[in-house]
């Protein structure tokens, strides 16, 4: 991750008790590795994290399909323009 000129570099670990996995900078990492942590491939973590979005955005494409079918044309270009609104206002 950047800050500003500033580089800071991460680690990905997991607690061997629970499970957790966490993103930390690397002199959290050294701290806890050997105390129920340990390093573990971030790849793993990715997985995780983008698992559970891959599947919110599945269903949000089925709902999509069967809303459209039912709808004439200027009730569709509404749907989608609202939610583009939507879409953009939880954005920010």
């Amino acid at each position: 991750m950047k800050v500003g000129k500033l580089v800071v570099n991460m680690k990905t670990i997991r607690n061997t008790n629970t499970g957790q996995i966490v993103r930390v900078e690397n002199k959290e990492a050294e701290l806890r590795v050997g105390y129920g942590w340990e390093f573990i491939s971030k790849s793993i973590w990715k997985e995780q994290v983008r698992g559970k979005y891959e599947e919110v955005k599945k269903s949000k494409a089925v709902e999509e399909v069967t809303i459209s079918e039912n709808l004439s044309d200027k009730k569709l270009r509404k749907a989608r323009k609202e939610e583009k609104r939507q879409k953009y206002a939880n954005k920010q």
